[in-house]
């Protein structure tokens, strides 16, 4: 595979198209067309359970290229000379008033390679049962938090199956993880 050129196709105040002409393993002249976002390069997904129960934090968030609500774990960009840590704590509060404490950290991963550029980070904290203030949200924050015990993981997993909720693929994969399913 090789890079051949790469062309701006389309500009928009937060992200931008690109189109990469490439050469395939067979020698043929190819395009690819993919996002990427302005400023932030990278964010956080955070995975928050609580203290004492162990509960799950989940959103349901209307997200617009949808045009519906989906489940999701909290998570938001890293803004310029912010470090992920700082971006997890700010927007775990921003979204759903918890605060807590970070246990750890992944690398940087892809989140959706066909498409897009951008790279995230899990991170994993421990928060109390309750928010410590109220959330903080943008206009387009349309934002309800789910608090799913270990207990319920599988019934509310299977519900959300059943009912063919639009759930973010990382917050699939922790609700699965919690039910041990």
């Amino acid at each position: 595979m090789e890079i051949l050129e790469e062309r701006v196709i389309c500009e928009s105040p937060a992200t931008v198209t690109k189109e990469r002409l490439y050469l395939d393993l067979r020698g043929r002249k190819r395009s690819w067309s993919y996002i990427e976002r302005r400023g932030a390069a990278q964010a956080v997904v955070i995975v928050a359970r609580t203290r004492r129960a162990g509960s799950l934090l989940l959103l349901r968030q209307f997200r617009v290229p949808f045009g519906a609500r989906l489940v999701e774990l909290p998570a938001g960009l890293v803004d310029p000379g912010e470090s992920p840590e700082e971006a997890a704590r700010r927007e775990l509060a921003e979204e759903t008033g918890y605060s807590g404490e970070i246990v750890r950290i992944g690398p940087a991963v892809s989140s959706s390679a066909g498409i897009t550029t951008e790279t995230f980070r899990m991170v994993d904290m421990i928060v109390e049962e309750e928010p410590v203030a109220a959330p903080v949200r943008g206009g387009s924050e349309d934002i309800e938090v789910l608090l799913v015990p270990p207990d319920r993981a599988l019934q509310t997993l299977q519900s959300f199956v059943r009912d063919e909720v639009l759930m973010d693929c990382k917050a699939y994969l922790a609700l699965r993880g919690l039910a041990g399913a």
